[in-house]
């Protein structure tokens, strides 16, 4: 329980605040997907919450402090591309761009102990038609 007198959370309520937080928010912000031409790569970008080893400068040590990443996965055809691993960008040549594309995110922290609800954890879904 938090003492109103204090300026600091307990563990407990830090955890509660987190997942409070993150029930409204999702961790992905957007995704845009991009290519120009037949010529050109497909480039996906996944935008995420600035949290971890995105937040800036100025919050930098709570990313440290706290031990926070994030975690991102890319499959093409629900097979993992491991070349894409922890990347928040990915280019794709286009003779192999059109499929079915999903990033999941997860965020890491030391100040949640337990996630139930999978809170921590976003996913998108990209369907790619690149005929030409």
């Amino acid at each position: 329980m938090r003492l109103v007198t204090t300026e600091t959370f307990c563990s407990v309520c830090i955890e509660g605040l987190w997942l409070s937080l993150l029930r409204k928010v999702h961790l992905i912000d957007y995704v845009s997907v991009a290519m120009t031409s037949c010529r050109s790569p497909l480039t996906i970008d996944v935008n995420l919450v600035a949290l971890a080893q995105y937040r800036t400068e100025s919050q930098a040590h709570l990313a440290t402090t706290n031990n926070e990443a994030y975690i991102v996965t890319w499959k093409r055809d629900y097979v993992t591309l491991d070349a894409f691993e922890n990347s928040t960008h990915i280019e794709i040549p286009p003779r192999d761009a059109s499929g079915l594309y999903q990033v999941s995110v997860e965020f890491i922290t030391d100040e949640v102990r337990r996630d139930p609800k999978e809170l921590l954890k976003s996913s998108r879904v990209i369907l790619v038609d690149a005929r030409c």
